[in-house]
């Protein structure tokens, strides 16, 4: 899913349509369906924002399929979750990046700090996925 979208949000959007129509059709992924969407929702949003400075709230709420409210909402936790340097205002209806210049070593701490989050989740999720089918 992420090399095939990287930097191309339409065809991030497509494709997601494409992964929730197959996963609810699958008998044993179609459980984590939700967990899924809200997994690839917030990866795609984490891509758009390390690439833009400034992102209209509307603009999120219209790619994700969202009202503004949930959106507005959403985009707080995201930015509390994934620890992103990032402030929202809400007059003028955006979210501002706070960017600067990362060192390659940042960079590489980063990436290696998501990973282990990550293996961690895909591992208690077979393992929730294999003690219910039991």
């Amino acid at each position: 899913y992420q090399r095939r979208v990287h930097g191309d949000f339409d065809a991030a959007q497509a494709t997601l349509k494409q992964c929730e129509t197959a996963i609810g059709n699958d008998f044993f992924l179609s459980p984590l369906l939700e967990e899924f969407l809200q997994n690839a929702k917030q990866m795609i949003f984490e891509n758009y924002c390390r690439i833009h400075s400034v992102i209209d709230i509307d603009m999120v709420a219209d790619k994700l399929g969202m009202d503004r409210e949930k959106a507005e909402i959403w985009l707080v936790n995201l930015i509390r979750q994934a620890r992103l340097d990032a402030r929202i205002d809400s007059q003028a209806n955006q979210v501002i990046m706070d960017t600067q210049p990362s060192g390659i070593h940042q960079v590489v701490k980063e990436k290696t700090k998501s990973l282990g989050v990550k293996t961690v989740m895909i591992t208690e999720q077979f393992a929730n996925a294999r003690l219910s089918k039991k």
